[in-house]
């Protein structure tokens, strides 16, 4: 696909699904807060145009859209997260005839689930998070101003006494000088 050839196909696509004064990164976002990943949207676009559409491609080129599309789609997959957890709820409510669809089932779930916890991590992460900060700056002020509260210790004058005649700490059977 051409680098620019997405850009028509994608705002009628925008146009007809949405209104008039859609975009193609409206389009997109509506997408992908419905649960759609970038990788299916360019596989049905793919198919809709007729022609191969690189999911790279499309992702880089959505995402740069406009400066704000990039925050947009983030804050559209946070929204997908909750389409996500229903879907794996609907799927562990739908009945199982055999071990294969017991297995699909269970694969499906952990696939939203892990989506979820990706996604949006404050909400669906199993994982507790504990953010910590340190204002080094004030640390250190702090650090100094405890360091000049406290009482400074004073020189005493020292006398050396050198009349006193010290041992010598030379082994036995070792000549000793005086």
């Amino acid at each position: 696909m051409a680098p620019g050839s997405a850009r028509a196909p994608l705002a009628e696509i925008a146009k007809r699904e949405i209104g008039p004064e859609a975009t193609s990164v409206d389009w997109v976002v509506q997408k992908v807060a419905d649960g759609v990943t970038m990788g299916k949207i360019a596989e049905n676009l793919a198919q809709e145009m007729n022609e191969p559409v690189s999911r790279s491609f499309f992702s880089w080129h959505i995402n740069n859209a406009t400066p704000d599309a990039k925050e947009r789609i983030k804050a559209a997959r946070k929204e997908a997260t909750h389409v996500w957890a229903e879907q794996a709820l609907d799927i562990a409510e739908r009945p199982a005839t055999t071990t294969a669809d017991v297995q699909q089932a269970r694969l499906q779930i952990e696939t939203r689930r892990w989506l979820t916890a990706i996604f949006n991590r404050e909400e669906f992460s199993e994982k507790q998070q504990h953010e910590v900060t340190f204002d080094l700056g004030a640390l250190h002020l702090a650090a100094l101003r405890a360091r000049a509260a406290r009482p400074q210790l004073q020189s005493v004058p020292a006398e050396i006494i050198t009349t006193v005649a010290a041992p010598a700490l030379l082994g036995p059977g070792e000549p000793q000088e005086r």
